[in-house]
């Protein structure tokens, strides 16, 4: 047996040397055997420990000179390597990262930070046996190194840190996030995952969304706070939009003073108001009720049912009025509802073209009027509307820049449609922006009731055309069918290997379940729950299912050898993964000397198995052969994968991979699945 290294502090020598002779004796008495040459028993205030300096009288940390000096030669042989050679050797270079990582618990995350470009260009070799060239932002990291090494070459044992908040924040190439830690008085927060049946009213209440929480931009507010302030409460605002530090709101907010400010007396409170339309008449009753004042701001639509109360006469506002302020249109005078469905800053809607026929409306519809632009902007999903807008407001330009007149635009003419469709045949390499103009075109004439000029047969015709000149060969790839299951079954499975349990499982349950690709990756532990005839999956969100008809998925039991429940159960019994776990369902394995282990990070395995679905969520029957197996073209011979996708020494080669470590884009077609020529005609 052998015991690792270690040592001990005190601040006084003699209890420090007979605490020594006490640890000496005990291990001794143990039946341990303590290395001389490598044991020190007597105090001192300097010592090397796994190669660090550690110096107690200055009570700092630092790199020892031989390491620093290592360091040194080995950035020099590399210089040396690119000015002669033009390249370097790349365990050469991979040897001078592991230096400086080792060192980072002394210098700092600047290890990482600055050792980024280098590990890049080691990834970028075929082999360790290889040469590769430097980027120049890897020349300039090694010289950042040779320059400051010395510099930052030493930590406090103790570190002060007199700030009054913490930051924490990460990136990726995808997105980005943070966190804040308060010190003052000392609050730490610690998350705990608790079991969605055990916390519904905190789930509800965390996926509510107020889409009438729209306001105004900072310049606007403060312009008018000039003119009528100072404004003391925000009264119908949120933790998106409040304007004012006190602010009541509609749901709970972190900072919210209260909910629902029909429950407050406004009298005596110069308050901001900028409440949902539907609700701007009951706003201006209760302000008379309460004899309250303060700055309104609402549309000027005088035929919405709050317009006779501010101006009765149609000529003239009422005596409470003292003074009124036309807002530009423009949205970027407002801010939008969290819900991105917002009349007010985001989409401009063209209730012009229903002026007449609203103004003749009675008085009982007027209330309903409010409701039409967010039901109209929900009628498809959030993407697909942003999508149609845009494309209507690419249309809108060149229609201006090509001199058309506005009351052409929207309604336009089938004539104008059909050149502006001939002008993107132009400029496009694929039938995508034509087809993007013609569905956002018909779109913006659906909203407003009128005719479409994509019903032309003028247009339907150029479209038609554009489709054919620009359009590429569809190559449908068929889903797989249950034979092939049950031979990608026959061929796999083995117990307790969890490698190939969780291919199986992943083919099964998207076959039996009729499951998207994204329902399956985003799968938890926690979503399964175990009946006795049959498995009900929790699907937190679903493309397919826009009217939240239901969540919960049923997939029967069949007693089968594909039975779903029953390989999925041994999936997440050979795992050793509770079953209340939030952990994903299919993560990435990694190698544990004769079998295979989840790797500690919780991340679903989306990237490595999302292009072997079809776009119905299925697998594609070019991944296996007719009996199931992998194509042949994927192995050599005796099984093992080709030489074309490997290097000398067994790895993968580079250009199978991307500089991040992805496969990369020649291995799969346009819509993500995997490319014709990695497989043979039988799907091999």
């Amino acid at each position: 047996m052998y015991l690792d290294d270690g040592f001990g502090t005190h601040s006084d020598i003699n209890s420090c040397t007979d605490i020594a002779a006490q640890v000496k004796q005990d291990l001794i008495d143990s039946g341990f055997v303590p290395k001389v040459e490598k044991s020190m028993w007597s105090p001192s205030k300097t010592l090397i420990y796994l190669g660090y300096f550690i110096d107690t009288d200055k009570a700092i940390l630092s790199i020892p000179v031989d390491r620093l000096s290592k360091l040194f030669d080995t950035i020099i042989q590399v210089e040396q390597s690119l000015r002669n050679l033009g390249k370097v050797y790349v365990r050469t270079v991979a040897s001078v990262i592991g230096q400086i990582i080792s060192m980072s618990y002394v210098i700092g995350n600047v290890a990482y930070i600055m050792t980024k470009y280098l590990s890049i260009d080691v990834m970028s070799a075929c082999s360790w046996k290889s040469y590769i060239e430097l980027s120049v932002q890897s020349k300039e990291q090694l010289i950042f190194w040779k320059k400051n090494i010395k510099c930052i070459n030493f930590k406090h044992f103790v570190s002060d840190f007199s700030c009054h908040t913490i930051v924490y924040s990460d990136a990726s190439g995808t997105g980005y996030g943070g966190f804040t830690v308060e010190n003052p008085k000392n609050i730490a927060h610690e998350v705990e995952w608790i079991p969605r049946a055990e916390n519904e009213i905190a789930d509800y209440i965390s996926r509510i969304i107020d889409t009438d929480d729209w306001g105004v931009a900072v310049h606007v507010f403060e312009y008018l706070d000039s003119l009528w302030g100072p404004h003391e409460i925000d009264w119908f605002a949120s933790d998106h939009n409040h304007r004012l530090p006190v602010f009541y709101s509609r749901y709970w907010n972190v900072h919210s003073m209260g909910i629902d400010a029909f429950t407050v007396n406004w009298q005596g409170i110069n308050g901001w108001y900028v409440p949902p339309v539907c609700l701007l008449l009951k706003v201006l009753m209760y302000m008379q009720q309460c004899n309250a004042y303060g700055t309104v701001i609402l549309p000027l639509w005088r035929s919405a049912n709050y317009w006779p109360f501010l101006c009765p006469k149609g000529d003239r506002f009422i005596d409470q009025v003292l003074g009124f302020y036309y807002l530009p249109t423009n949205k970027a005078n407002f801010l939008p509802g969290r819900g991105n469905k917002s009349v007010f800053g985001n989409i401009d809607l063209p209730f012009k073209v229903f002026r007449n026929d609203i103004t003749e409306l009675p008085n009982d519809l007027d209330s309903y009027l409010a409701i039409i632009p967010d039901l109209l902007a929900q009628s498809k999903s959030d993407n697909t509307v942003k999508k149609y807008y845009y494309g209507f407001l690419r249309w809108k330009k060149w229609a201006e820049i090509n001199h058309i007149s506005d009351v052409d635009i929207l309604p336009t003419k089938p004539l104008y449609l059909a050149l502006y469709l001939a002008s993107l045949v132009q400029f496009s390499a694929t039938s995508s922006p034509v087809c993007d103009a013609f569905y956002s075109i018909k779109w913006a004439h659906s909203i407003i009731g009128a005719d479409s000029p994509t019903d032309s047969q003028l247009v339907k015709c150029v479209f038609e055309g554009a489709k054919r000149k620009l359009g590429s060969q569809i190559k449908k790839k068929e889903p797989i069918t249950p034979e092939l299951l049950q031979a990608m079954y026959d061929k796999l499975f083995c117990v307790e290997n969890l490698f190939s349990q969780r291919t199986i499982c992943a083919c099964i349950l998207g076959y039996a379940g009729f499951m998207r690709v994204s329902e399956l990756l985003n799968l938890r532990y926690f979503d399964i729950n175990f009946k006795s005839s049959h498995i009900s999956i929790f699907i937190e969100k679903s493309k397919t299912d826009i009217y939240r008809d239901g969540s919960w998925l049923i997939i029967a039991k069949t007693g089968t050898t594909l039975c779903p429940v029953r390989n999925l159960e041994l999936y997440m019994q050979w795992s050793g993964i509770q079953s209340d776990s939030n952990l994903y369902l299919f993560r990435n394995l990694s190698q544990k000397l004769l079998n295979f282990g989840f790797n500690p990070l919780n991340r679903n395995t989306g990237e490595s198995l999302q292009e072997m679905f079809t776009d119905d969520g299925r697998w594609t029957q070019e991944m296996f052969t007719d009996d199931g197996r992998w194509t042949q073209e994927m192995f050599t011979d005796d099984g093992r994968w080709t030489q074309e996708m490997c290097t000398d020494d067994g790895r993968w080669t580079q250009e199978i991979f991307t500089d991040d470590g992805r496969w990369t884009q020649q291995m799969f077609t346009d819509d993500g699945r995997w490319t014709q020529q990695m497989f043979t005609d039988d799907g091999r």
